[in-house]
């Protein structure tokens, strides 16, 4: 499926458009999908089976409801 950007805003301070994660991280937190209060990315970050899949669960939502 594909998720577009829902605006034109830059979440995270500690990424920059080098990164090669930049427009997927944007993408996710325009949508809801990763989102938190502190505007840090921190990328180099484990993911736990808890947290990918609740990420997962909002970006299917995400997708449905753009169909």
């Amino acid at each position: 499926f594909t998720i577009e950007a829902a605006d034109d805003t830059t979440y995270y301070e500690d990424i920059t458009p080098d990164n090669w994660y930049y427009e997927s991280a944007n993408i996710l937190a325009s949508n809801g999908i990763f989102f938190d209060n502190t505007a840090v990315f921190d990328g180099d970050l484990f993911v736990t089976r808890a947290e990918f899949a609740h990420f997962l669960y909002r970006a299917m939502h995400v997708a449905q409801d753009e169909q």
